[in-house]
């Protein structure tokens, strides 16, 4: 039996393979690398702030193009 949740079918074949063709592997090391230069990415300290802006920005530039999506910082209490 497959798990219900797992069962789908791709259904923009053209568009899903044009991202796969803009992965590049360079980019993802160099995203490795500025997150993995932070001192520390604890949400309370200065730079975990930072990397925390970091990720934000990253994600709002992939999804400016989305009028459904909404990226914002998450305030802890």
């Amino acid at each position: 039996n497959i798990d219900p949740a797992l069962e789908y079918t791709i259904t923009q074949r053209d568009f899903v393979q044009s991202l796969v063709d803009d992965i590049r592997e360079e980019n993802i090391r160099d995203t490795i690398l500025k997150l993995s230069s932070f001192d520390t990415r604890h949400y309370y300290s200065k730079s975990g702030i930072e990397a925390s802006h970091l990720i934000r920005d990253m994600w709002q530039d992939l999804s400016k193009h989305r009028s459904d999506v909404r990226v914002e910082i998450f305030r802890h209490k």
